[in-house]
């Protein structure tokens, strides 16, 4: 089953909800002549991401990328919201599905940490706290270069970066949130950096599945 996720009439983009397994997620309709390789990511544990045949269009493919496993819906959640708000004002047809590709690699490491054991109690923490920085930012600049400035995902020593400024989100929990860790002095390293900015998320109650958060001022 699938319904249209956005309004915009030069996008195909639905929510999609696969039934007994009560599977969700999102489905791209594009003109079959676009070539993609989705076999980069048939190793994720959490995402199950094909390419099919879309029976509403004739010469259309679809691209489906479920979620498989509800303990990672936030992620997912987030996840797809910043795919759909990338490719909101593009026009292309080619550049959607090359936008959607992208954001689907960079947030294929996350899911990645999320196989075996999962993420330990501090990446955890780091995680959301980034998460949550991010929902914040979408809220005050271009959601294009916010995505493009977040090299978090890429295993880069700070959470964001571009040209001549960079921002590295920092987490505390419990009564620590006047003390953060710097992972790397590289962090706070400045050269050829005109601004360097370390916002703190505090996370009041350990427990991630309910939390109370503050936002110390950089």
């Amino acid at each position: 089953m699938k319904r249209l996720y956005t309004n915009e009439p030069e996008l195909h983009i639905y929510a999609v909800f696969q039934h007994p397994e009560r599977y969700c997620g999102i489905a791209l309709s594009f003109d079959k002549s676009i070539h993609i390789d989705v076999s980069q990511f048939s190793n994720l544990r959490d995402l199950n991401v094909t390419l099919t045949y879309d029976n509403s269009f004739i010469d259309n493919n679809l691209l489906v990328i479920k979620l498989l496993h509800y303990q990672s819906c936030d992620v997912f959640a987030v996840m797809c919201e910043n795919m759909v708000q990338s490719v909101l004002s593009l026009r292309s047809e080619k550049r959607v599905v090359r936008t959607i590709i992208n954001q689907l690699e960079k947030w294929q490491t996350l899911f990645e940490k999320l196989k075996g054991e999962g993420l330990t109690p501090s990446e955890q923490q780091g995680l959301y706290g980034e998460l949550h920085f991010l929902q914040k930012f979408f809220a005050k600049q271009d959601t294009v270069f916010i995505l493009n400035s977040w090299v978090g995902t890429d295993r880069e020593v700070r959470d964001f970066q571009y040209n001549d400024w960079a921002l590295e989100v920092k987490t505390t929990a419990g009564n620590n949130h006047q003390k953060v860790s710097i992972s790397s002095e590289r962090q706070l390293d400045e050269t050829l950096l005109e601004n360097l900015f370390l916002p703190v998320v505090h996370l009041a109650n350990i427990n991630l599945n309910v939390v109370d958060i503050s936002i110390e001022n950089e």
